[in-house]
């Protein structure tokens, strides 16, 4: 099934709400734990009792279905308007930050001077490393309560990636849109470690956990940000599986071969890896919500950090010499 399927009562008549809503499955995908084919559904409020038998019609043909679980009840309220704070309630605070980057497969091409990816004929994506630090986020939460926010440092364009996170389940976007120049790995740090306090304060009683993904295990960015001149929490990189009970963190990665167990109080800096859980698809209903979602904007002021870009290389040059982009240290001047 793919979606958009009826839903009939017993006798065969279409569920129709109040309002004139006909009943329709919003999703499907088979539940190997289960044994069963599981389906997401709009119902009427009537009909949504557990135990109610039911039939989905699916090309032509009626299959029973019963209803296993009732109206989702609502954790807190996720209304908001420009500039507000969503305030998601006690639990945990999870702010995750994703970047935008060629959508995967494309063909990387460096402009005719050197500094930049040429972008003209590409797709945009959020980073898959990305999708699955959201999603690590989200199971937590539903676990957990509390909510996510996603974050990202970029122009005004990255609003959209904000909006795949959204409408994965993520409940509040950030943008910390830029004018095009570059920015560091430290004044990048400065300005994440700044929305994490922000949220922190927004949200006084939850527990507050800094999370994205990475490919490598010890980011500059990561160690900026968790450090000392920054906001001063735990730092765990690589990690391919975390469990949260009590305010402790129980962190798993794995380094040559051999497992670590890393054990750390919250609030903490986390950075996963692909492949610690898989992303869920974007339901219909959750791409509309992201689409009207009110996305918080700041403008923040660029600053060197002490890096300056010489020039990029193509995938044939670090075939030939190993390098990709080279910079060189120093304070400007």
């Amino acid at each position: 099934m793919l979606g958009g399927e009826p839903i009939l009562a017993a006798d065969g008549e279409l569920l129709v709400d109040s309002k004139g809503r006909p009943s329709y499955v919003t999703s499907a995908g088979s539940g190997p734990s289960t044994g069963k084919h599981l389906l997401m559904a709009y119902l009427p409020a009537g009909q949504a009792r557990p135990g109610a038998r039911l039939f989905v019609e699916y090309l032509g043909e009626r299959y029973p279905v019963t209803v296993a679980v009732a109206a989702a009840r609502r954790r807190c309220s996720t209304r908001a308007t420009s500039g507000s704070v969503v305030r998601l309630g006690p639990g945990m605070e999870i702010l995750v930050c994703v970047k935008r980057v060629p959508q995967v497969g494309g063909k990387i091409v460096v402009t005719a001077d050197g500094q930049d990816v040429d972008t003209r004929m590409s797709g945009f994506a959020m980073s898959p490393h990305e999708e699955c630090a959201v999603e690590e986020a989200i199971q937590i939460t539903e676990r957990l309560g509390g909510g996510v926010s996603v974050l990202t440092l970029g122009p005004p364009d990255a609003a959209e990636q904000l909006r795949e996170a959204l409408a994965l389940g993520a409940g509040r976007a950030v943008l910390l849109e830029t004018d095009g120049r570059e920015w560091g790995p430290m004044a990048t740090a400065d300005e994440i470690a700044a929305e994490a306090r922000r949220q922190r304060r927004a949200a006084a009683r939850a527990t507050t956990c800094c999370c994205w993904a990475t490919r490598r295990p010890t980011p500059a960015t990561t160690r900026w940000v968790s450090g000392w001149r920054t906001l001063g929490w735990p730092c765990a990189t690589g990690i391919k599986g975390i469990e949260i009970a009590d305010g402790t963190v129980r962190a798993r990665r794995e380094y040559r071969g051999a497992e670590e167990l890393f054990e750390f109080g919250l609030p903490a800096v986390i950075t996963v890896k692909e492949g610690i859980n898989l992303p869920r698809y974007p339901s219909l209903p959750g791409r509309l919500r992201a689409k009207r979602a009110v996305i918080e904007t700041h403008q923040p002021q660029w600053r060197p950090d002490g890096l300056r870009k010489q020039a990029l290389r193509g995938a044939r040059d670090r075939a030939e010499t190993g390098d990709g982009a080279r910079h060189r240290g120093g304070r400007g001047r």
